[in-house]
C-alpha cells in the first residue's frame, strides 16, 4: 500500500511539466500580444482581431489540459 507522501510526491512530479508548459505559454502569448499592441499602426481593430492573437494558443493549452485530465482519470 502506498503512503500519502508517496502519492503526493508522484502527483507533484506529474504536475511540474504541465505547470512549466502553462507558464511558458502565458509568458509567450502575453509577449506576443504586447508586441502586437506596441507595434500596431494608428488603427482601431475589432475585438476578434485581438482575440485571434491569443485564441490559437489558448485552444492548444485547453487541449493539453484535457489530455492530461483524461490520462490522470484513466490511471
Amino acid at each position: 500500500m502506498t503512503s500519502t507522501r508517496t502519492t503526493t510526491v508522484g502527483a507533484a512530479r506529474d504536475a511540474v511539466p504541465f505547470m512549466l508548459i502553462t507558464i511558458i505559454w502565458l509568458v509567450l502569448s502575453l509577449a506576443l500580444y504586447g508586441l502586437f499592441i506596441v507595434t500596431k499602426p494608428d488603427v482601431d481593430y475589432a475585438p476578434w482581431v485581438h482575440a485571434s492573437v491569443l485564441l490559437p494558443g489558448l485552444i492548444g493549452l485547453l487541449g493539453h489540459t484535457l489530455r492530461q485530465s483524461i490520462s490522470v482519470l484513466s490511471e
